[in-house]
């Protein structure tokens, strides 16, 4: 995990508590997925529990918890 770019990210929020989708956001930005590690982090620094993430990771489909391939293919 980057912590430059993490720290960035964390610095940007500051605990607010609304705007999970935005750090999330800026997380697959940052990584090209969302790491399970770097939710467990930001849950912890922002006193969010993780099954909100997770919560909103699995309820939208913009997010994936795995990295994709460069040449997506759809029939």
């Amino acid at each position: 995990m980057n912590e430059k770019k993490c720290e960035a990210i964390l610095n940007k929020y500051n605990e607010e508590q609304g705007s999970i989708i935005s750090i999330l956001q800026d997380i697959q930005e940052c990584f090209g997925y969302i790491p399970e590690d770097v939710v467990f982090r930001f849950a912890e620094k922002l006193n969010i529990p993780a099954s909100n993430f997770f919560g909103v990771i699995t309820f939208y489909a913009q997010f994936y918890l795995k990295p994709r391939g460069k040449h997506i293919i759809t029939a």
